[in-house]
């Protein structure tokens, strides 16, 4: 059915009194209307207002142009006016309620609604209660002393007509039961039961053929991917005591889809009361949707059907039952594990300028809206550590609140911002001064860690909204183990990030602890004092290992000179060296103590071997143990083993053999002198060589030669030229002329 408008005046009869009302236009929502997913709109101009006592305001009655079960206000944007609203029908009315501004009905990324065009604000949509089913008519009241309302736009809609959430459920498990194995399985944390569009959107245009559906809103919506990194919560505002979550379902997609022409519902999942998931924006996984604005690339959107505001909130709400909140970590966990989000962490998302923290609020993105409500929103803290169990992801980070007792601040008038900003949904801030002279506001840290050791330092810096920029010159103090250390952090340009402050050795139990103030280098912009963290680096040890430590350096000498260096210099007890035959040091051969300004020690091993050595010590009860040193000692000298002489007479030359050995570190080099038998000088034959053989062809045939070998070993230890020769041509093997024997090398 192709769009049309009809601009009629309408007649209104309520308890006698006649209102004109109108011109109205008559919006239908283009394409055939299927009687589940009925919609309708009128713009109803220059509404007038009465006085009704007690200050208040009233319009007369305004029919809506088809019953509903839900509706969307849109109204001229004052937000100096007040506005409340209730629905009714045959003059029995429900409560009034606050007419609110929704941001997730407002702030698609890239998509610009009538709405917005013709400023007006769009308010939350609100459902009929489930006993009434559906309603006919709407009244708008203010306290505000103004005598109309320029334009009121009324979207009515009506999905009652359609299966209830338990019927979906029962349909979505038997088609489960049709499914193949599913490989999802595979992951730790599988994707929990998702009733799928193909379920519970019956609507003809829920799913377009591939020529279109004939509608421009949904023929228009391009299918996009992005890399899940970030997972956003919301709300969506409507109605806690509804039974009938299906036609809530079928209702946002009608509004999203078709009111604000988005090309479908906004959000990526949503879980209602009973924690039964639906599968929301279409094309499946890491399709980018329309829920967040600018963090839509890149975000998973997941909204709680409901209101969960806080008492302090406009639409008190209530905090989400706990079937609720377990179908949310189920999701938020299987998504985390594909993905492999570090659940705990925060960072960029594509068209947003800072970072944000990878599990958060739909107000945590611009810090413009209370969505996800807060009693949902102080959840999130909880529900991010539930997930990070399901991942079974230890926090290899110690984390210290703002709100914890490790944390002092001046008694001074600290900002805390709306909406609950913060790493863990708070923090405060103050405003800079470059006033060096003036009495600072000042929050510390303290930094009670568990033992002793070398700790990464790490501030959070919040995106939240106050209407000033951050300091680009926030000084953080560092009282750690070595003195103090000064960091300078541009916060503006950390905003919504984790940002280090550099490595720190720091004891347990004492005074070791961050500092920051507002004297900056800048004036009147926001200093924040949010969560910090700290990361154990290794290694523990407060001792660097220098020498001896190489397996394959050998010692020749018992006495072992030892050196270390202190790389911090707390206050610790004496230092411990011991050593060991064995990398578990479970049989020590040597124990010397020594004090804490001791950087060398010489000692002396028993015997020959591999030896490991450790140092330690321990600080406020805490034993601290170094890396191992390993090094080899052989104080044995090479012995010559076996010798001989053979004469080939082939050649009338002689072969002289040998063999060395060294059980420690073995061979490293072979000399071999001669001489004439009766004379005393002796001659080099061979040097440096580690062949097992040498040829020597004698000068004189008719005369005796001797020779004598020296071998030294990888330690250095020497089997000396004996004074006398260890072998001569007069006891050599003689072989005939048909023998060959060749040389052969080590």
């Amino acid at each position: 059915m192709p769009k049309f408008e009809i601009l009629i005046a309408i007649v209104i009869v309520f308890l006698g009194a006649t209102a004109i009302i109108g011109p109205i236009e008559l919006d239908v929502a283009s394409g055939e209307q299927n009687s589940e997913t009925s919609m309708e709109t009128n713009t109803s101009l220059n509404v007038p207002l009465q006085t009704a006592g007690n200050g208040w305001h009233e319009s007369d009655p305004v029919n809506a142009p088809i019953p509903f079960n839900a509706i969307v206000i849109e109204w001229t944007d004052d937000h100096s006016i007040y506005f409340e609203v209730r629905t009714g029908k045959n003059g029995i009315w429900s409560d009034w309620a606050p007419l609110t501004h929704s941001h997730d009905l407002s702030d698609g990324e890239e998509v610009t609604t009538a709405a917005n065009n013709e400023g007006l604000a769009v308010g939350d949509m609100m459902f009929v209660s489930a006993a009434d089913v559906t309603h006919t008519a709407v009244q708008f009241r203010t306290v505000s002393p103004i005598s109309e309302i320029p334009t009121v736009r009324l979207t009515a809609i009506d999905t009652t007509d359609g299966p209830s959430s338990d019927d979906l459920l029962q349909r979505q498990q038997e088609l489960d039961a049709l499914t193949a194995a599913d490989t999802r399985a595979t992951q730790n944390n599988p994707k929990p039961t998702v009733i799928s569009r193909d379920v519970w959107c019956t609507d003809a245009r829920c799913e377009c053929p591939p020529e279109g559906c004939g509608n421009t809103c949904t023929d228009t919506d391009p299918l996009r991917y992005e890399e899940v990194t970030h997972m956003v919560v919301h709300h969506t505002v409507s109605n806690n005591a509804s039974v009938n979550w299906a036609a809530t379902m079928r209702a946002i997609w009608t509004y999203h889809t078709f009111g604000q022409c988005w090309g479908d519902i906004g959000y990526n999942y949503l879980i209602d009361m009973n924690g039964n998931i639906y599968e929301g924006h279409r094309g499946g996984d890491n399709v980018i949707g329309t829920h967040a604005a600018g963090a839509n690339t890149g975000s998973m959107g997941v909204a709680l059907m409901g209101t969960f505001s806080s008492a302090t909130e406009s639409n008190t709400g209530m905090i989400p039952p706990t079937a609720m909140q377990n179908s949310l970590i189920d999701i938020l966990a299987w998504k985390a594990e594909q993905q492999q989000i570090e659940v705990y962490g925060a960072s960029k998302l594509p068209y947003l300028s800072g970072g944000r923290t990878h599990i958060m609020g739909h107000r945590d993105v611009y810090g413009t809206t209370q969505c996800p409500g807060g009693a949902a929103h102080a959840l999130l803290p909880e529900i991010r550590d539930q997930v990070a169990s399901r991942l079974g992801f230890v926090p290899e980070h110690l984390y210290i609140d703002e709100l914890s007792d490790q944390f002092t601040q001046s008694n001074n008038n600290w900002y805390e911002p709306i909406y609950n900003c913060g790493y863990n949904t708070h923090s405060y801030y103050t405003f800079s001064t470059s006033n060096q002279n003036a009495t600072p506001y000042w929050g510390e840290w303290e930094f009670n860690v568990p033992r002793y050791g070398l700790y990464e330092v790490e501030v959070f810096v919040p995106n939240c909204n106050t209407g000033e920029g951050e300091t680009n010159s926030a000084l953080y103090t560092i009282y750690h183990g070595g003195g103090n250390s000064q960091v300078t952090i541009d916060q503006q340009d950390r905003v919504g990030l984790w940002t280090s402050l550099g490595e720190y050795w720091l004891t347990p139990d004492t005074d070791n602890r961050l500092r920051l103030t507002d004297i900056t280098q800048d004036n009147g912009n926001g200093v924040w004092f949010d969560t910090i963290r700290l990361r154990s680096v290794e290694p523990q040890a407060a001792f660097q290992i220098n020498s001896p430590n190489n397996a394959d350096t050998w010692l020749n000498n018992a006495t072992v000179n030892f050196s270390w260096s202190n790389v911090n210099h707390v206050n610790t007890a004496n230092i411990r060296l011991d050593v060991a035959t064995d990398t578990n040091f479970t049989n020590i051969v040597l124990t010397e103590n020594y004090s804490p300004s001791t950087t060398s020690a010489t000692l002396n091993v028993s015997s020959s071997g591999t030896y490991y050595w450790r140092l330690s010590t321990n600080s406020a009860g805490e034993d601290i143990v170094s890396d191992t040193g390993v090094f080899n000692v052989d104080q044995s000298n090479p012995t010559l083993d076996h010798i001989q002489v053979v004469f080939v007479g082939a050649s009338q030359k002689y072969i002289i053999s040998y063999t060395a050995a060294d059980p420690q570190s073995g061979i490293a080099e072979v000399d071999v002198q001669y001489r004439q038998a009766g004379q005393s000088g002796w001659l080099d034959l061979v040097s440096n060589t580690q062949a097992n053989g040498v040829t020597f062809t004698p000068p004189n045939s008719s005369e005796t030669y001797e020779f004598r070998v020296r071998i030294t070993d990888q330690a250095g230890n020497v089997r000396q030229f004996p004074s006398s020769a260890d072998t001569s041509t007069a006891s050599a093997i003689r072989l005939d002329q048909t023998v060959f024997l060749s040389r052969v090398s080590r």
